[in-house]
């Protein structure tokens, strides 16, 4: 009953207008300044949700900084095993990246906004990760500072492609 209640806040709408922010082409040399801004919408949406914002710099091919975006409950309810839920924001050179990875992005922000208010054994982490078309650099350097820091990770859930159709007999249906 408590898992059909969650599912029953999930927007359509909200959904729909995640998608509609983060459509376009963000890719750190054809478009920095997409890239730049799809981490300014996500930044904002998680701050929104109650979030504490932690940007885990990283360095792409140019020595540029680009960062993975963090949104966790504050730091005095830490110590709880870790529950990552993650999606890239990064796309190929030209590509709007609506499916790869718009959609994973917009699944995980509503995730995020429904989860974030509740509290349990495990705490969620919300990893918006960067520069995974270029080498998976953004979760390399993620996973390195989870290993480091020996953050007690529980799981993790990497929502890719989520809103891919395929009209064949026994696929998915839009919407």
């Amino acid at each position: 009953a408590f898992i059909a209640s969650l599912i029953t806040q999930i927007s359509e709408e909200r959904l729909l207008g995640h998608l509609q922010s983060l459509v376009g082409i963000r890719h750190p040399v054809t478009a920095p300044e997409g890239l730049r801004a799809g981490g300014a919408y996500i930044a904002g949406q998680m701050k929104s949700f109650g979030l504490d914002l932690l940007e885990e710099a990283i360095e792409g091919e140019h020595n540029e900084r680009f960062v993975n975006l963090i949104g966790r409950e504050s730091e005095g309810r830490s110590g709880k095993k870790i529950l990552v839920i993650g999606a890239h924001y990064d796309t190929v050179a030209e590509s709007p990246g609506a499916d790869d990875n718009a959609s994973g992005l917009a699944v995980m922000l509503e995730v995020a906004r429904i989860l974030a208010p509740l509290r349990g054994k495990l705490t969620p982490q919300f990893v918006a990760f960067s520069l995974e078309e270029e080498g998976f650099l953004g979760s390399d350097h993620y996973a390195r500072q989870v290993r480091r820091n020996k953050v007690p990770l529980w799981g993790a859930m990497i929502l890719e492609c989520v809103g891919y159709t395929d009209a064949r007999p026994g696929s998915q249906t839009a919407p």
